[in-house]
């Protein structure tokens, strides 16, 4: 088998090409190894901003499996505190719910267009969060990362940190330290 060469008008055989293409190869290969070697770091923190009542709050990006768009059809459980929004049915799944302002603050979220439902799994299963909205994910340089200035009251044991960007402050939500927290565990009345 032969290949033709348009240009030069000679036949090239099967067995040129592949020298060819091995000599390009041992060429790509020396030449890479001039190159200087990115040692790439993370130097960002990501996170997923939402509203808890007025207060804007930032979670590790790894610790929400699922955001859901629209909160699903809940189910009241009677006998458990006010901020239980009930339990919902997620694709085969009973999820509880709880209204994240009501645990915080006692007044249920004010559910509009942009309520989102937070999915956070752990050891126990799933268990959903509702928020007021989600502003979406952002990166955050972790040297900004500093102290906790001023976190609500009610807030205050959950809050790990802070990230200022520009005018903004966004407080660290431990979502791990809440879920376990024996207040939360506690939503039998």
């Amino acid at each position: 088998m032969s290949l033709t060469n348009n240009s030069a008008g000679s036949e090239v055989g099967c067995g040129d090409v592949l020298a060819l293409l091995a000599d390009i190869e041992r060429k790509a290969w020396r030449a890479a190894e001039q190159l200087p070697v990115l040692h790439q770091q993370t130097t960002s923190w990501d996170g997923l901003i939402y509203r808890v009542g007025e207060v804007s709050v930032v979670t590790p990006l790894e610790d929400v499996a699922e955001i859901l768009d629209h909160p699903p059809e809940m189910t009241m459980v009677p006998g458990i505190r006010p901020w239980v929004a009930g339990i919902a049915n997620v694709r085969g799944n009973i999820l509880p719910v709880i209204d994240m302002e009501a645990f915080f603050f006692d007044r249920p979220v004010k559910r509009g267009r942009r309520t989102r439902v937070l999915i956070i799994r752990d050891d126990g299963g799933s268990i959903g969060l509702l928020v007021r909205e989600v502003g979406g994910m952002r990166h955050f340089a972790r040297d900004a990362r500093g102290p906790a200035v001023d976190p609500p009251a009610s807030l205050s044991p959950y809050i790990d940190a802070q990230f200022e960007a520009g005018r903004e402050r966004f407080f660290v939500l431990n979502l791990r330290g809440l879920i376990g927290s024996a207040e939360f565990q506690m939503a039998a009345v």
